[in-house]
């Protein structure tokens, strides 16, 4: 994979992934700051700015005419924020390239927000949030994050709550902008088909140039586990009982991370694996059963999700831990049945532009590099079973969580 990387005068970083056989361009824009950035008093102000970026700036005057905008460049666009970053993006035909880049720089640099547009925006979000409370297979992650991770920001809901969301102000959306959207903090990431570079970076220069870089600001370590609170039960009207069972696990820049996918997969990660076949297939206990490495800069949990009768949750909990503690013998086909599904979805992954931003900007702020996706796949294909079964060992020795959420 090409890659072109350059740099402004202020820092600011820019990457191109010239890609053939395409007519289309992708942007997006990242910054290094989300959830876990932010005081207990300002809860979910990174996904409220990351709202607020869609409606208006000093050349575009309202939502309405940003939204035809978007429609005049037409393709694909949104943002998200999770824990540790937030990202704005717009896939489009590559002859709208320019004007997606500008579009999103303009949002970035040029926002002009106001306080009815924002009380507005606070409203919707409250509603996403109620949303999220009205559906068990979502709202079970909040509430599985706090019981795993405690008191730290990393265990509140990204979205924040109906109380500090609220209290947000303009002024608390512009001092956070200053905080931590500077050069450093940022990058700007172009894969398609790229003619004229020059014309990309003149482009950036001309909202990016003036930015004065900072030093970050750093997120809160996290240093333990907490001790206390191994169950925790939601008592909530709902058909099915929903269900999270969670291990401590390693950070996602572990120099060990390859073994901890493969486990995961065979664990519960594909659709032939062990929880999927013993839970569902087996015993018919649940629709789905499915385990995910939920990972950080410095911590990380194996968190397995199950949707079941609630009066069969004990077994399917006694299930999972028991097909956690047999993990420490895999099988040869097991491993390279997992090889070839991580490394199947990883080359399909990579056939579309978003994605290789994607992954770009994931191997700069968790490595500091980018890795070739050849050297991926190798690192996948060097892993042994021996190493698996050590991982699993180590993970699954450790005290689990449960989180449940379903009738009384």
């Amino acid at each position: 994979m090409e890659i072109i990387h350059h740099k402004l005068n202020n820092n600011l970083p820019i990457y191109f992934v010239p890609l053939k056989d395409t007519q289309a361009v992708t942007v997006l824009i990242s910054a290094k700051v989300g959830s876990r950035y932010e005081t207990d008093n300002q809860a979910g102000i990174s996904h409220v700015l990351e709202h607020m970026f869609f409606k208006a700036t000093k050349k575009i005057s309202s939502t309405l005419e940003m939204i035809r905008e978007f429609d005049r460049i037409g393709g694909d666009h949104n943002g998200w924020t999770n824990e540790e970053v937030t990202a704005y993006y717009i896939q489009t035909s590559a002859e709208n390239g320019i004007r997606a880049l500008d579009l999103l720089s303009q949002m970035l640099t040029e926002y002009n927000f106001n306080s009815t547009e924002l009380e507005k925006e606070k409203n919707v979000i409250i509603q996403e949030m109620n949303r999220t409370k009205d559906d068990p297979e979502s709202y079970i992650f909040d509430i599985y994050k706090s019981n795993c991770f405690g008191n730290h920001p990393i265990g509140r809901p990204i979205i924040g709550s109906e109380k500090s969301v609220k209290s947000i102000t303009v002024k608390d959306l512009e001092n956070y902008i200053e905080n931590y959207y500077h050069p450093s903090n940022l990058m700007i990431t172009v894969a398609g088909k790229i003619d004229e570079k020059e014309k990309y970076i003149n482009k950036i220069k001309e909202y990016f140039n003036n930015l004065i870089d900072a030093q970050p600001c750093n997120a809160l370590p996290f240093t333990s586990f907490p001790v206390s609170g191994q169950i925790n039960v939601i008592n909530k009207k709902t058909d099915q009982a929903h269900l999270v069972v969670s291990y401590p696990c390693m950070a996602k820049n572990d120099k060990k991370k390859e073994q901890i996918f493969l486990m995961n997969t065979i664990f519960g990660g594909m659709h032939s694996a062990r929880l999927f076949y013993e839970i569902r297939e087996k015993r018919g206990l649940a629709y789905t059963i499915r385990s995910y490495w939920d990972s950080y800069f410095d911590t990380g949990s194996i968190a397995i999700y199950s949707g079941n009768d609630f009066k069969k949750t004990p077994e399917v909990i006694n299930l999972i831990v028991s097909e956690a503690q047999k993990m420490i013998k895999i099988s040869d086909e097991e491993l390279n049945r997992a090889k070839n599904s991580i490394i199947s979805n990883f080359v399909l992954d990579l056939e579309d532009g978003y994605n290789i931003l994607k992954f770009i900007t994931e191997e700069l702020i968790y490595e500091g590099k980018i890795t070739q996706p050849e050297k991926v796949i190798e690192d996948i294909k060097k892993v042994t079973k021996e190493q698996v079964e050590r991982i699993a060992r180590e993970v699954f020795s450790q005290p689990h969580k449960i989180t449940i959420i379903g009738p009384k």
